[in-house]
């Protein structure tokens, strides 16, 4: 039972206002917290705009603001500057200067994470140590520190490289460009250090391969991302090392799948070279023929304007750095392919971009011209004669798995087959193959070519490569003549 309390008018009146009192402190309390919380959410403030407008200043004073607000300006010179001062560092020399550089950004094409704008200053001097077009790339690492790359002893460490290449693999000839990895494999290394995808050195290269090699592999080492990890890959860089195999002259000898008793050596002397410099390398070998006029066109069309074109790039897996008709063997990623071509029906021969025996899955069948090519060969070649139409499609083989495709290369004999040097064609492909890609409807890619002076070598016809689906609708191919 609850206990009734009685107070008198008196005490009723005390109590009132003893309630007053408290309430009045309790405002007062609260407007004193509320008063130093303003004020310190204004020192706060203060601090943050003073801490701010510090940082502005202090930013727009780093050598990274200052070059962003020359190039506001589409003016270069500051990071022109900076170039010069590494070239006249790194080769001791005075000789270089700010306006002798052509500056603009550099753009990967790898996927790189640039953090800041990269730079990359062509030279274009005469008079100087010079002796061809060069260039100069630079990476802000901070907003202070330059990471830099450059072509100008490119030529010389190639040179050096592919003789040392050709002693150990027993060849008298070879040449080697630089090269950037199937990016699948070797994401992390260009992603996160796009330095290393320049076709230039940090290293000064005074004749020595194993010292020069060993101080670029530690200055990759030195400005590697906390989170990558080096012990992955190599860091003494990629090229694609090229070799000519005098027995074997032209397309007609290579058709012929000539006992290559060479390769054990081949692959021996290109690992202990990978090993030695801790380089990546990609290299194959082609027929005598091929090999010089790609060496030439390197020597005059590519070498000059290196770092314009960049490095040739991989794109697939050791296959992109070469054409499979014309290779003979190739070692990438590794792994020894040796590319044969397989005759799978008269006259005409297969080979695999990565030297697979595809020919045993391989199924080729001549079939009617459908109304869809008829239309496309009327359009494209009014006039010419169908020589033969066929579909193909590629059976899976114990141990591919289901979603794994072919790509390969049709090669026709031209003499054995009758052609003449006019020679055109319909492909009708399972899906769109962009080598050949022309058209497409809401099935498959239809492209038209004409396999005429591009194709033509020794006798042969080699058609562009095919994209094979594995249990999938096949592809057609008409050929036409004139």
């Amino acid at each position: 039972m609850t206990k009734t309390t009685f107070r008198s008018p008196l005490e009723w009146e005390t109590y009132f206002k003893e309630q007053e009192l408290k309430i009045a402190k309790e405002r007062s309390r609260n407007k004193k917290i509320y008063l130093i919380a303003g004020i310190l959410c204004l020192v706060l403030i203060l601090g943050c705009s003073i801490y701010g407008l510090s940082h502005s200043i202090s930013y727009s004073k780093t050598l990274y603001a200052q070059v962003k607000s020359e190039e506001r300006s589409d003016n270069y010179t500051l990071i022109s500057d900076e170039m010069a001062n590494y070239l006249n560092e790194k080769y001791e020399t005075q000789e270089y200067t700010a306006d002798m550089f052509y500056t603009s950004e550099w753009y990967s094409n790898t996927g790189a994470v640039l953090e800041r704008t990269a730079y990359k200053g062509s030279l274009h001097v005469e008079g100087t140590a010079v002796t061809q077009d060069s260039n100069v790339w630079a990476f802000f690492t901070s907003n202070d520190d330059l990471l830099f790359m450059d072509d100008l002893q490119l030529g010389e460490v190639e040179s050096a490289l592919a003789q040392e290449l050709a002693a150990e693999t027993g060849f008298s000839n070879g040449f080697v460009i630089p090269a950037v990895l199937n990016q699948d494999t070797y994401t992390s290394k260009y992603r996160e250090m796009p330095w290393m995808s320049v076709s230039g050195h940090h290293t000064r290269y005074d004749g020595n391969l194993e010292e020069f090699f060993s101080s670029e592999n530690q200055f990759f080492q030195d400005h590697k991302p906390a989170k990558v990890d080096m012990q992955a890959m190599r860091t003494g860089g990629a090229v694609a090392a090229y070799f000519g195999d005098e027995a074997v002259p032209t397309f007609k000898e290579r058709i012929q799948n000539n006992d290559l008793a060479y390769l054990p050596q081949y692959e021996t002397g290109i690992k202990k070279v990978i090993e030695k410099y801790n380089v990546d390398i990609l290299s194959c070998i082609l027929p005598m023929t091929y090999y010089s006029q790609l060496e030439e066109y390197f020597e005059q069309d590519i070498r000059s304007a290196a770092g314009s074109l960049g490095v040739f790039e991989d794109t697939g897996n050791g296959t992109g750095f070469y054409s499979a008709p014309y290779t003979l063997a190739s070692y990438a990623y590794d792994t020894l392919y040796e590319i044969k071509a397989y005759e799978v029906d008269d006259g005409i021969y297969l080979v695999s971009d990565n030297g697979v025996d595809r020919s045993k899955g391989f199924h080729m069948t001549d079939t009617p011209v459908t109304e869809e090519l008829q239309a496309m060969l009327d359009m494209e070649y009014e006039g010419w004669d169908t020589y033969r139409s066929f579909e193909m499609y590629y059976e899976k083989q114990p141990g591919e798995g289901n979603y794994d495709f072919a790509r390969v290369y049709l090669i026709l004999d031209r003499e054995k087959l009758g052609l003449s040097e006019n020679i055109g064609g319909i492909q009708a492909e399972s899906r769109m193959n962009p080598f050949t890609y022309r058209m497409e409807d809401d099935v498959r890619g239809v492209s038209a070519v004409n396999y005429s002076d591009t194709y033509l070598r020794d006798g042969y016809c080699i058609l562009p490569p095919i994209n094979l689906d594995i249990a999938e609708e096949a592809d057609q191919i008409v050929l036409v003549t004139k």
